[in-house]
C-alpha cells in the first residue's frame, strides 16, 4: 500500500516518514535513519526512488479522492 511514505530531510540518509492519513502515524517515529553494515552488499535506499515513491502514494491517495467527489455528485 502507499499509505507512508518517506520525505527526505536535510541530512544525508534521514528522512520524515509522512502519510495521506494521520491515522498511520500514531506513535511514529519523528525522523529514520538508514544505515547499513555493507554499503556494497546492502546499500542504502536511492533518494530519488523515495521521491517517486512518496509522488506515487500522493497521486494514488488524489485519485482515490477524485473517485469519491464523482460518486457523491453523481448520487
Amino acid at each position: 500500500m502507499l499509505m507512508i511514505y518517506f520525505t527526505a530531510t536535510e541530512l544525508s540518509n534521514k528522512c520524515r516518514p509522512e502519510s495521506v492519513d494521520e491515522y498511520f502515524l500514531f506513535n511514529r517515529l519523528e525522523h529514520v535513519n538508514f544505515s547499513t553494515p555493507d554499503p556494497e552488499k546492502y546499500p542504502l535506499p536511492n533518494p530519488t526512488y523515495l521521491a517517486i515513491h512518496a509522488t506515487c502514494a500522493k497521486v494514488a491517495h488524489l485519485a482515490v479522492q477524485l473517485n469519491m467527489l464523482r460518486k457523491c455528485s453523481d448520487a
